[in-house]
């Protein structure tokens, strides 16, 4: 675990708190990648429809579960506003942003499980693209919080 000299003193629970993350981190990473990587095929090819849909509800699966660890009664940003309440704008944002990026997961997956043509598919992949850029900015914005927490470093990798 990458830390600085602060995290000696750290409990073993917290520890494996970390590290939980730290794997979350990873699976969440690779998530997106899937999406983005399915979304990097042509729209003609067959099956183009049917490979984002199973990128896009694993990561639905992955997001939720990174709600839960982050926002539970016992998750992450409880244990950030215990330690460093004056982070508080900063959970708050993170935490609004977990629900308008659970409605635009919810809302592609509705268009990508509808039956017939997605109406306009160059615009829905210029959507889902960018919705996936914002997860990878909310990832960089979810390891400057935990820096600013706790001074630790969670990775960039998982």
């Amino acid at each position: 675990m990458e830390a600085n000299r602060s995290s000696l003193a750290v409990a073993p629970e917290m520890r494996a708190h970390v590290e939980q993350v730290r794997a979350h981190r990873a699976q969440m990473a690779d998530a997106v990648f899937a999406v983005d990587d399915a979304l990097g095929h042509p729209l003609q090819v067959p099956h183009w429809r049917q490979r984002v849909l199973a990128a896009m509800a694993e990561l639905a699966h992955d997001f939720r579960h990174h709600r839960a660890l982050t926002e539970g009664e016992n998750g992450w940003y409880a244990g950030i506003l215990a330690s460093a309440p004056h982070l508080a704008g900063s959970v708050e944002r993170m935490t609004a942003e977990h629900i308008e990026v659970s409605a635009c997961v919810a809302t592609f997956l509705g268009i990508l499980e509808a039956e017939g043509p997605i109406p306009d598919p160059v615009a829905f992949r210029e959507d889902v693209t960018a919705l996936m850029g914002r997860l990878v900015r909310h990832r960089q914005l979810g390891s400057d919080l935990v820096y600013a927490a706790y001074d630790w470093d969670i990775g960039g990798s998982g």
